[in-house]
Formats: C-alpha cells, structure tokens, sequence
C-alpha cells in the first residue's frame, strides 16, 4: 500500500525484458502514464486508484514508439484528465482489457490507435465520460505524427453482459487519411452514445475527406445494444464520408435504442 504522486511514471521504457506494475487496494497512483515506449510494459489494475494526471501536450499512451502496452483493469478505479492513447506510433501496439472496475474519462477524449495497432476488449465493468467533449472516443486519431502514415488498426469490442460504456459524446472511426481500418463489435452488453462518425474533425485543409486513401469504418452487432444518449436520426452517421462504411448484423442479432 502506498501512493505515487506526479511526473511520469514508465513501464516498459527501454531495454529487451520490459515491465510489470500491479496495482491493488488500497494504493493511490496519480501519475501521468507510459507504457511500452520501445519494449513490453502492462499493468494489472485488482484494485485501488490510478488517477492518470496527464496535461495537454504531455499526453499518456500505453504503447508506443515501437513498443507493446498491456493494460487489464480488473478492479478498482481508473481515470484521465487529458488525452491518452493505445497504440500510439504507427509501429506500436496497444491492448486494454477491461473485465470489472471502472474507467472514467475526465477531461478528453480516449484514443484506440494513434497511428499503430490497438485493441479495446472489455467484458465487464463501467466505461464513463464525465467531460463534454462532443468526441468521447477516437478509433485512429489525426493528430499525432504522419497524419497520412498507416498502417492503422483500431478495435473496440464489447463482449460480455455486465459490460456499460456510457459517453456523453460519440465514437469516432478511423481519423486518418491513409491506410486505415476502424471496427466497433457490439457481441454483448450496451454502448451508449450520441452517434458514430467517420471522419476528419480537425477539418485537414491540405487534405479532404475526397483524398482519403484506403480508410474504413465499420461497426458490426452479435447480440449488443446501442443506446444512443440523444435523439438522432442518423445514430450511424449522415452523408459520404462521415458514415459507417458498413452497419452489420451477425446471427447473436441487434439491440439499437434510440
């Protein structure tokens, strides 16, 4: 037991070993996160606070550069205040596995990729957004690095009963303009949220959505339900461009609230 206040906190920097850090009640962590910058780090969440500090400009990631990042919360608390990414760099890989606690975001969106390989699986717990960000979750994000380099994987699955996501905003898929799969599985449980777009929010002057090479977005149903938070019409996008490239039924059926 114990508590780690402020600046960084690395696992798995550098090296060929990589790291471990497991967190149980009650200790209290409010560090900025960094995870898996050129090797392997994880961290295993049983229980306790992990309250991620990060400021704008000094964001988290959970893997990057050409590292791996594991991240599994099984209990406890989980919180960001700013902007944090899995997989970010297009040579790095990132893996949340959210089975039980919650993760709550405070201040900024979350990002699955920022350029490489990232995977959100979650079975159990809460996912929630208490910040107002129109943008609660990107599935591949613009901002960071090449805007065109690929490329990108971004997943999102829910795949157990217990498992809630409750956004105030909506999902974003695939932001980038070169090379890029973006694809939400709804296999069970209840994602909530104003609506799913595709497209480039940062409204890229140099390159239009027209330009865009090799980019999909698709959100596919196995027996998950889609609440939206606010009357929409058009829940799976609206127009060439900011849609789904496809909306998919498998045999486990759909749920679609709206």
């Amino acid at each position: 037991p114990g508590q780690s206040k402020g600046g960084f906190l690395r696992v798995g920097d550098t090296g060929t070993k990589g790291a471990i850090l497991e967190l149980h009640a009650p200790a209290i962590i409010t560090n900025t996160l960094l995870m898996g910058e050129s090797c392997m780090g994880a961290v295993h969440q049983y229980g306790g606070t992990f309250y991620d500090a990060a400021t704008a400009g000094n964001d988290g990631s959970i893997g990057s550069g050409s590292g791996y990042g594991y991240f599994g919360l099984f209990g406890g608390n989980y919180s960001i205040r700013s902007w944090q990414a899995l997989g970010r760099n297009k040579s790095a890989e990132g893996v949340f596995d959210h089975r039980g606690g919650t993760f709550t975001l405070l201040g900024a969106p979350f990002c699955i990729s920022r350029g490489g390989s990232a995977e959100y699986y979650m079975t159990g717990g809460t996912f929630s957004q208490t910040s107002s960000d129109d943008y609660a979750i990107y599935l591949g994000n613009i901002s960071w690095a090449d805007k065109s380099a690929g490329p990108m994987e971004a997943v999102l699955t829910l795949a157990g009963a217990d498992a809630f996501m409750n956004l105030r905003g909506c999902v974003c898929l695939s932001e980038r303009t070169n090379t890029a799969v973006s694809v939400v599985n709804l296999n069970a449980g209840v994602l909530k949220a104003t609506r799913f777009v595709k497209r480039n929010s940062f409204a890229d002057t140099s390159i239009k959505p027209s330009g865009w090479k090799n980019v999909f977005g698709y959100v596919n149903f196995n027996g998950g339900t889609f609440r939206a938070g606010a009357a929409n019409a058009n829940v799976f996008g609206a127009g060439e461009n900011v849609k789904a490239d496809a909306v998919t039924v498998f045999a486990g059926g759909a749920t679609v609230d709206v």
